[in-house]
Formats: C-alpha cells, sequence, structure tokens
C-alpha cells in the first residue's frame, strides 16, 4: 500500500500486483504453499484475504487509482522440475477464475494472466519449444467471467500473434517482456508500420541465465539490453569509410549492421551461400525455428543500411587488398573438433552434429551414439528421436547437459527419458569400431557400445588463420564472434557489437 502511493506520488500510471510465480501474493493464494488454519487460510476466499486488504489498503489510500493484478492462472505443478512438497494442490483454471471473480470487487482494474511458478518454471519464462501465444486459452476462460479487461503473456512475439489475439476476444491487451528486452522498440516500429525492422526474442532463456550472476541480465540478440548506460546511443562518425566484416555468423552480421548505422562503407564477405554461420546448424533443432528470426531481422537490416553482402564469395588477401579497408573485422568461424587421434574416427560410421543437424548425414530407425553432451549434442539427440532412433549420449563429465542451462536441458530430458534413453556420464571415447565405440570410464574400466552410428558432438574450433594473417598487414584487425571466443550467440553478438561501436 505504501508503495502504490509512492508510485502515485511520483506520476506513475498505475500499478500492478504481482500475485504470480511463486512470490508472497501467489503463495497465500495457491493451496500448494498456504498452510495456513487462520482467516488467512484454507478457502478460496481466506486466501484471497491478504491480497484483498491489499487491493483495499490502495483503494483507501490511493483513490481512482489503476490496479492491476497478475495471476498464474494455473501453477502446472504436475511439470516440476523439483520434487514437491506441499498440500498436493495447486492453482488450476477453475480455481483461477474463482479467484479472479472474488477479488474484482475489491477494486481490480485489470488482470494480467500468466502461469507457472518456479517449481514449474518453463511454464512461466518458456524456452523457445513453447508456442507463440500458447497461455492465451487461460486468459480466455478467466475474460468470460470478469467485468474489466484482461491481459496475457505468454512468449507473444510478433504484431500479428498479438493482434489475433485481441480481435479473437481472447484477451483485451498483451503483456510483452522479454521482446522489450530484445527490442525496446518493439511498440514504436508497430506503430510506424515498420514490423519487419522488429528484432524479435527467440526464446534463448539467456536472460533468465545471466540474472542471477553478478554480470545481470543479459540478451543474446540485444548486446545493449541493460547495458544502456555503458553503450549510449550510436556515434555516426563513419563518414564513409570503407571497412570489410568477414563471416556471416551472428558476429558479423551485427558487427556489420552496428558499422553501418555509425555511417561506415561495409562490406561482408561470407564463403557459403547464406548467411547465418552455425545458427544455420542450431535452427533445425525441434522447436529451435525462433533463431531463424534474428537471422532474418540481420539480413533486412543489412539490405536496408546498404551493405555490399558478397555470398558465396572468400574473403582472400587479394580481395581484401582491393578495397583498401580502414578496418577489418574476423568472424571466420569454427569448425567441429574432430580428434584425429583417436582410432576408427574416420570410419564411414561417423559424423559430427553439425552433419546430422544440417540433413548431411540422415537417420531413420538406427541406434546412435552421441558423444558430448552440450547443448547441440542434447538438440541432436532430440532430432534423431524425432526419426525414431534411438539415442545413446556419452560424455566426459560427470553429468549429462552439466554444461547446459537447466531450463533448456529439461525440455530435451523429458523426451529423452520417455523415448529411454541410455546414458553414460563419465567416460571418454578409446576408439571407434564398425559395430559402436569403446568407452572408458575415470576408473579404467572400459565398456563396449553398440551403434549403426557414432555422432561426435565435441564442440568447436575457431578458424584464426585468415586474422593471423590480415593483423600482420594491416593496423587495425579486429577478431569478433567464433573467431574471438567460441560459445553461444550471445558471445558472439556482444563481441560484435563492442567491437564496431568502439572502432
Amino acid at each position: 500500500i505504501d508503495a502504490a502511493e509512492r508510485c502515485k506520488k511520483a506520476g506513475i500510471d498505475g500499478v500492478e500486483l504481482h500475485a504470480a510465480h511463486g512470490y508472497l501474493l501467489n503463495q497465500f493464494l495457491s493451496p500448494h504453499t498456504n498452510l495456513r488454519e487462520d482467516e488467512y487460510g484454507g478457502t478460496t476466499e481466506n486466501r484471497c484475504r491478504f491480497v484483498a486488504e491489499i487491493i483495499s489498503g490502495i483503494r483507501e489510500r490511493c483513490g481512482d487509482y489503476p490496479v492491476m493484478l497478475r495471476l498464474s492462472a494455473d501453477e502446472f505443478l504436475e511439470r516440476s522440475a523439483f520434487p514437491l512438497e506441499g498440500s498436493g494442490e495447486w492453482i488450476r483454471l477453475p480455481e483461477a477464475v474463482k479467484i479472479c471473480k472474488y477479488l474484482e470487487p475489491f477494486g481490480v482494474d485489470a488482470f494480467d494472466i500468466s502461469a507457472g511458478v518456479y517449481e514449474s518454471q518453463n511454464t512461466a519464462w518458456e524456452p523457445s519449444n513453447y508456442p507463440e501465444g500458447w497461455k492465451l486459452y487461460l486468459a480466455e476462460a478467466i475474460r468470460k467471467e470478469v467485468h474489466v479487461p484482461v491481459s496475457c503473456a505468454g512468449t507473444i512475439r510478433s504484431p500479428q500473434t498479438a493482434a489475433r489475439a485481441i480481435e479473437s476476444g481472447a484477451v483485451d491487451m498483451v503483456t510483452i517482456t522479454r521482446g522489450l528486452l530484445a527490442d525496446p522498440e518493439w511498440v514504436n516500429k508497430v506503430r510506424e508500420d515498420r514490423e519487419e525492422d522488429i528484432r524479435k526474442c527467440i526464446s534463448c532463456l539467456n536472460c533468465m541465465e545471466t540474472i542471477g550472476r553478478q554480470t545481470g541480465l543479459l540478451c543474446s540478440v540485444n548486446a545493449r539490453a541493460t547495458r544502456e548506460y555503458l553503450f549510449p546511443e550510436l556515434k555516426k562518425d563513419g563518414d564513409g569509410k570503407q571497412v570489410i566484416v568477414i563471416g556471416g555468423g551472428p558476429g558479423g552480421l551485427e558487427c556489420a549492421r552496428i558499422l553501418a548505422l555509425r555511417g561506415f562503407a561495409v562490406t561482408l564477405f561470407e564463403k557459403k551461400a547464406e548467411t547465418g554461420g552455425q545458427l544455420q546448424y542450431a535452427n533445425k533443432a525441434p522447436g529451435k525455428e525462433k533463431i531463424s528470426w534474428f537471422i532474418d531481422f540481420e539480413n533486412t537490416q543489412l539490405t536496408k543500411l546498404g551493405v555490399d553482402v558478397r555470398l558465396g564469395e572468400e574473403a582472400d588477401e587479394e580481395a581484401v587488398a582491393a578495397l583498401e579497408p580502414y578496418a577489418i573485422f574476423v568472424a571466420a568461424g569454427s569448425e567441429p573438433i574432430v580428434p584425429r587421434s583417436i582410432p576408427g574416427i574416420g570410419g564411414g560410421n561417423v559424423c559430427t552434429a553439425p552433419d546430422i543437424l544440417s540433413g548431411k548425414v540422415c537417420c531413420r530407425g538406427e541406434t546412435v551414439l552421441i558423444v558430448g553432451s552440450g547443448m547441440t549434442g542434447m538438440e541432436t539427440a532430440e532430432l534423431l528421436l524425432e526419426g525414431g532412433n534411438r539415442v545413446i549420449l556419452a560424455d566426459m563429465l560427470e553429468k549429462i547437459a552439466q554444461t547446459c542451462y537447466w531450463q533448456n536441458a529439461k525440455e530435451i530430458f523429458d523426451k529423452l527419458n520417455a523415448a529411454g534413453t541410455e546414458y553414460h556420464p563419465g567416460h571418454k571415447i578409446l576408439s571407434i569400431r564398425e559395430d559402436g565405440a569403446l568407452l572408458q570410464d575415470a576408473n579404467g574400466n572400459e565398456k563396449l557400445i553398440k551403434a549403426d552410428k557414432v555422432v561426435l558432438s565435441l564442440g568447436v574450433r575457431a578458424d584464426t588463420s585468415l586474422a593471423e594473417t590480415l593483423e600482420k598487414k594491416y593496423e587495425r584487425v579486429f577478431r569478433i564472434g567464433e573467431t574471438a571466443k567460441t560459445g553461444k550467440i550471445y558471445m558472439a553478438v556482444s563481441s560484435a557489437f563492442r567491437a564496431a561501436y568502439e572502432l
């Protein structure tokens, strides 16, 4: 109540009470966490009492002042990632409807519907495999029972999805959060009929993975997000000077975009017939189609900015010298690690994860051993399951998917476990044979894993040879993307943004 009064005095247009996602007000509302036996527990009305008193107090203190209420309309605790404690009951849609109908007369001006709590975190802050607007059915059911506007969250990324949700009558408005981290100008671009310029959130969850670290929240596709104080508006000081970007992966694309915005004359070399680099593998995994949105955004911007994009063209020393560049940015990409010291590594039954993801190697109804369970290995396993294959995962680390963010890994583990996937953590590969591979654990014990194919997902090695050559001949050569450091999309985009920003 005090906080609402301060907001009103400060000129804030209204407040929203956060009674979703497992926070304090949600804990009072939910029979899962509210085990009280006094007037604040038990019945729906008693569990609502704490929230009702807050709403009434704001009304008494602030008068006619907008108050929204955010609610998890289904806690989805049947999908809990952790062992459950509590009553065994939780908020499901019928109970959420009762809660909303009860609280509305106390002075709620609008309901903002979400779902999930921390135990079922993937239904609150969704990975990429959740479809756009999947929570709308929850909001629609509540809207039919209340007399105030209803909004809804739920991976709403495109203006078309938002418009359909409102036009259908499911909701009165939509709630967008991660989408505005990816592009703070989302609403303005829609208003200005520039929807193709929206940099959509790809639901990679880098924001959630980093939010609890000392680094703070970081966005994969927007390097300035939460860092605006470090990177104020771009200086338009390129003055038409010629710069070269080598490599059309996420780092190269972002670098070329920022340089062009600054007024440099940019030429981008990409030896393949399409841009995207490693993202052209990542977007092939099940549910990862959203990654293509970033490639599309960058390509659209480079076209609008007049960047000279040379597809299918190697940036050799002669081509670079002909342009007499002021600066060169090298994002030459990487190649899968294939340890030639392993006996049998060159066999016809051996391939890499990118071979599977790109469709170069196709498996149907086979037993496939994947060596390496990072995110690429996990996504490769998921794709192989869709082809009716039996999958076996092995890794030198103590846990399968040890380096993966747990929210992303959980979605894949659910599928792998349901399919009876076999796991061999703490094992290294000794050799590969026609009938499988020989593994060894930390104690030296060996085991033969029978498999039709062996897929290597051992990471990637950056190609630095061109950068090293150019650094000897030119004053301003910068390594970006995977040429600087292999890793996630965020690392490629952020290193490229910073290099282009600081030139």
